[in-house]
């Protein structure tokens, strides 16, 4: 009965707030990729886009957003509590942020360093701001020394010729951007897998999306109940590619197969090895039968 109970809670729930449902679902599942890549392709079927993390609309968990949901800023790998505290404080007090400068200029550096704003960018975390994934990246530095010299001279007290000439502000104009061509997609979506643990904006496959429903014959999702030797074709990617030598100094490969449903574990033994070496390449779309 309490079971049967607590089915019925979560199932009006899922059916009545699936925004709200499926972002705490998606929060409670954090530590496991696995589980997250799981619920977040739910969400897709359900019709529910997931949002990449932004530094003007993220809070720290998953969030029902108006047009989906967002991911968490504590998502991101190297990204700590402190520093989400502080983001969400300084947009609290002075809403979104513009540029880059203007979010080192309002946040506390002392709680965000250099290789957070690195990992928001790579995540994809600071595209609503001025500028491409490029450009970001290559004013981190003189973003972070214009935020911090603006923040010792309010410790200070001191206000600088710009606070004088503007009626009191005292940030100075942006400096400008470099004319750098944005990453290319493959690159954007590296930097995601890297900092969220899975793909958010898009896929390695989805430019081959006909060809996998002509090849493949399974999901990673649908194998667990297939009987012993079951033959598969799998179209997906390969991931945490191990290369190990044997008892007798061979080598042997372990690696994850992963497509859009999920990852599973592959091996290439020793007697295949030197015959798929050309094939075993991190992240490139290829099909896998075994």
């Amino acid at each position: 009965a309490a079971y049967a109970y607590l089915t019925y809670l979560t199932a009006y729930l899922k059916a009545l707030y699936p925004r709200e449902f499926m972002s705490a679902l998606l929060t409670s599942e954090t530590g496991s990729t696995a589980k997250v890549v799981k619920y977040i392709n739910e969400c897709r079927e359900m019709g529910i886009p997931v949002l990449p993390p932004d530094v003007n609309f993220s809070d720290k968990d998953f969030t029902p957003a108006p047009d989906g949901i967002r991911f968490g800023l504590g998502a991101i790998k190297n990204v700590g509590g402190a520093a989400v505290d502080s983001i969400m404080e300084a947009r609290a007090s002075g809403g979104r942020f513009r540029s880059i400068f203007d979010f080192c200029e309002r946040v506390n550096l002392s709680a965000v360093n250099r290789r957070m704003i690195e990992s928001f960018i790579k995540a994809g975390a600071m595209d609503s701001l001025e500028g491409n994934r490029a450009q970001l990246y290559a004013v981190i530095d003189s973003a972070m020394e214009s935020g911090q010299r603006l923040q010792k001279d309010r410790e200070s007290g001191q206000g600088g010729l710009f606070g004088d000439l503007m009626g009191g502000s005292e940030a100075p104009p942006d400096a400008p951007l470099p004319e750098l061509p944005n990453w290319t997609r493959q690159e954007k979506l590296a930097g995601e897998k890297e900092l969220l643990g899975i793909y958010v904006t898009g896929h390695p496959l989805d430019d081959f999306e006909d060809k996998v429903s002509e090849l493949a014959t399974h999901y990673t999702d649908t194998l667990e109940d297939l009987p012993r030797g079951a033959e598969v074709a799998i179209c997906g990617i390969l991931t945490g590619i191990l290369r190990r030598r044997n008892k007798d100094g061979k080598l042997w490969a372990s690696m994850q197969i992963e497509d859009r449903k999920g990852a599973v574990e592959g091996m290439a033994f020793s007697t295949q090895y030197e015959g798929l070496l050309p094939c075993l390449i991190e992240d490139k779309p290829m099909l896998i039968r075994g």
